[in-house]
C-alpha cells in the first residue's frame, strides 16, 4: 500500500482531504487509484497523515473529528483508535 502526502500530475491517483471548522485544510492525501481504502488503509492513513498533522497543527487544543458512515470509519478498530 502506497499513502502519499505530495502534489501528483497523475490523474491515476485517488484523493483524501480534511477541512477545519477555522478554515484549515488537511494536506491532500493520495493513494493509488484502485485501492480500495478499507478500514485498515483508512487507519493506516489515519496514523501516519490525518493524526500527527492535527497534533502539529492544534498541539493540545480540544478538537472534534467528525466523519461520515463509510464501512471504513465505523469499524469497531478504527472507532477505538
Amino acid at each position: 500500500m502506497q499513502i502519499r502526502n505530495t502534489i501528483i500530475t497523475n490523474a491515476k491517483m485517488e484523493k483524501w482531504a480534511g477541512v477545519m471548522d477555522d478554515g484549515r485544510k488537511l494536506p491532500l492525501i493520495f493513494v493509488e487509484m484502485g485501492l480500495k481504502i478499507n478500514s485498515w488503509v483508512y487507519k493506516d492513513m489515519l496514523e501516519a497523515q490525518v493524526v500527527p498533522w492535527l497534533q502539529n497543527t492544534y498541539g493540545n487544543q480540544l478538537y472534534t473529528f467528525m466523519q461520515d458512515d463509510s464501512p471504513a470509519h465505523t469499524a469497531v478498530f478504527v472507532q477505538d483508535f
